[in-house]
């Protein structure tokens, strides 16, 4: 064997390595923007069923609830540091 062959199979070795990561790689991302799009048609359910429901209630006690989510969320959110 010479340096060329050498050379040659190294190369293969991680011309295949590089496309064994590049496939799972692939294959997260695309997982990843699964989730995404299941995430994103859920808000979109609740923008509409929010919408629903100002149909039905004052815009006041609509605003009261979402302020009143919002502080329980940052009261939360900062107990967790």
């Amino acid at each position: 064997m010479d340096a060329f062959q050498i050379l040659v199979i190294i190369l293969s070795v991680f011309l295949a390595i590089a496309l064994l990561l590049t496939i799972v790689t692939i294959v997260y991302i695309l997982k990843v923007v699964k989730a995404i799009k299941q995430i994103s048609e859920k808000a979109a359910s609740v923008v509409d069923s929010a919408s629903n429901l100002s149909k039905f209630v004052s815009p006041t006690v609509a605003g009261k609830y979402v302020f009143d989510a919002v502080q329980k969320a940052i009261k939360n959110h900062k107990k967790g540091k």
